[in-house]
C-alpha cells in the first residue's frame, strides 16, 4: 500500500509560497543542478518545437533543471500526441455510428477520444507540477535573484543545517 496524503510539496515551492504551513524545511532535500536539459538527438521535429517552447517557459519562471529531460521528452510526446488526436477528433467527430447485428444504429465513442483524455490528464499533472496553470502559478512567489544576491533557498537552507 502507498503512502497516505498529500505527496509533499518540494521545499523550493514551500518557500516561494511563503511556507505557509510554517512546518520545519527539508534541508537535506536533494537539490538538482540548475541549468537546461540536453535535447534529445532522436526528437521528431513537432517533438522538438514543443520542447523549445517548454524550455523558455520553465527557464523564464526559473524552474528549469538538468534532471528534467526524461519528463519534458514525455510531455513532447504527449503533447504532440494530444494535438494530433484532437486535430483527429475535430474532423472525424467524437462518436461514430455502427450497425449491430439486427440492423440497428447505434451510437459509439471513438477510443481515441479516450486515449486523448488520458494524454490530457497526463500533461496536466505535468503542468500542475510546474507552475503552469493560473491556480497552481497563484501559489507561487519567485524573487529575483540578481548575480550579486545570495540565493534565499541556499541561504534559507544553511541557516536550517547550521
Amino acid at each position: 500500500m502507498g503512502r497516505r496524503g498529500p505527496k509533499p510539496k518540494p521545499t523550493a515551492l514551500k518557500i516561494l509560497e511563503g511556507n505557509p504551513g510554517k512546518r520545519p524545511l527539508n534541508d537535506r532535500e536533494p537539490q538538482p543542478m540548475k541549468g537546461r536539459p540536453r535535447m534529445p538527438s532522436n526528437l521528431p521535429a513537432d517533438e522538438k518545437r514543443v520542447w523549445r517552447q517548454m524550455i523558455r517557459h520553465l527557464e523564464s519562471m526559473k524552474l528549469l533543471s538538468t534532471v528534467d529531460q526524461n519528463i519534458l521528452e514525455r510531455y513532447c510526446f504527449d503533447f504532440v500526441q494530444w494535438r494530433k488526436l484532437s486535430s483527429f477528433l475535430k474532423r472525424e467527430g467524437a462518436v461514430y455510428e455502427v450497425k449491430d447485428r439486427l440492423g440497428n444504429v447505434r451510437s459509439k465513442l471513438r477510443p481515441e477520444f479516450n486515449i486523448a483524455r488520458n494524454l490530457s490528464a497526463n500533461l496536466f499533472k505535468f503542468e500542475t507540477e510546474y507552475g503552469m496553470t493560473p491556480s497552481s502559478r497563484s501559489r507561487l512567489k519567485i524573487e529575483l535573484v540578481s548575480e550579486n544576491e545570495v540565493d534565499p533557498l541556499k541561504e534559507i537552507l544553511s541557516r536550517q543545517i547550521r
